[in-house]
């Protein structure tokens, strides 16, 4: 893009057309309905992790406690975003960790790769 003396800006158009092409995997995602256009949904899902750390502010050891917290945090919320009681997770989860020794166990730990007796997230 360029502009001129008047502050108009020039578009390559056919430069655009080519780049949106490319991107067209990309904006059917959002067509769809499988991603939301705006992350308003995780905002509001962190505004109380954001709150308390403010409660935090000046405690001794403030950045080990927000990264723990943050942790566990995105671990309720992504158990909560899979339809899975947070509660009843966390419990699987604590349970199942001390016993997993290889990648795959562990990565059969996450939420999207649930158990189907913990998807019964009461609403």
């Amino acid at each position: 893009m360029a502009a001129d003396a008047n502050n108009f800006v020039h578009v390559d158009r056919a430069g655009s057309v080519a780049c949106m092409r490319g991107q067209r995997g990309r904006l059917i995602r959002y067509l769809d309905g499988r991603l939301e256009i705006d992350d308003n949904g995780a905002e509001n899902a962190i505004r109380p992790f954001v709150v308390g750390c403010k409660n935090w502010l000046f405690s001794e050891h403030r950045a080990r406690k927000a990264k723990v917290s943050a942790s566990l945090y995105g671990l309720l919320e992504t158990a909560n975003t899979n339809d899975l009681a947070p509660f009843t997770y966390l419990r699987h989860l604590f349970e199942r960790i001390p016993a997993a020794r290889i990648l795959e166990e562990f990565d059969a730990l996450l939420p999207w790769n649930r158990v189907p007796r913990l998807a019964q997230k009461s609403v």
